[in-house]
């Protein structure tokens, strides 16, 4: 008898839009390379359009309301919202500057000071 053993997944980050109603599709399909198509069911009430992408396992379909990944490898694929959400986080894009001649201890307390003011959701120049 087998033991499966236990992973985690590495905290990577991900590139991802989510095609809702406020996004071009047009758009979308060229950052993915993917193509817009009409919906396959006729009566659909959620969105006209899909937007088809060629993977590893054939052709996805990325439906309104579904979030297009760029993964780690620069691979594109679709994911439902409920997956999304329960898998990835927004990622705050903040820089660290420092300047001057400070000495690692100097430099050590601007780093603390600008990690405080992240975790206090404030400005961390």
């Amino acid at each position: 008898m087998i033991t499966p053993e236990k992973f985690r997944k590495k905290p990577v980050e991900i590139e991802a839009v989510h095609l809702t109603n406020g996004v071009a599709p047009d758009e979308v399909a060229s950052w993915c390379g993917g193509r817009v198509a009409p919906h396959p069911e006729q009566n659909y009430t959620g969105g006209a359009l899909v937007i088809e992408i060629d993977t590893l396992e054939g052709t996805m379909r990325a439906e309104p309301g579904d979030w297009i990944i760029k993964g780690v490898a620069g691979e594109f694929y679709p994911c439902k919202p409920d997956i999304f959400e329960a898998t990835y986080e927004a990622v705050a894009d903040r820089t660290v500057v420092i300047c001057g001649n400070g000495n690692a201890e100097e430099i050590g307390q601007a780093v603390a000071r600008s990690v405080r003011r992240a975790r206090r959701g404030g400005d961390a120049a």
